[in-house]
């Protein structure tokens, strides 16, 4: 749960592909659930802790390689903190 949602921005993942457009908020004031939210048959998430410098290391390491991580990174690093 989160107390503060900022709106980064929107993105397609796939252009000409799909139409799927990617909405990336970032979150603050988190709060742990004791319930995790239900998850659909084929989720398989596992929230991973990092600061933002772990992060960007991790990415220019080449983990993760998902575009949906890296751009909404690269959207949220003027409103981090290292």
């Amino acid at each position: 749960s989160a107390s503060q949602w900022t709106h980064l921005g929107n993105f397609i993942l796939a252009p000409g592909y799909s139409d799927e457009i990617i909405y990336a908020y970032l979150a603050r004031g988190l709060t742990k659930l004791e319930t995790p939210p239900d998850q659909d048959n084929d989720e398989d998430i596992e929230v991973v802790l990092m600061t933002p410098t772990e992060l960007e290391t991790a990415i220019l390491a080449g983990e993760p390689v998902d575009a949906k991580s890296i751009s909404s990174f690269l959207l949220a690093k003027p409103h981090l903190s290292s």
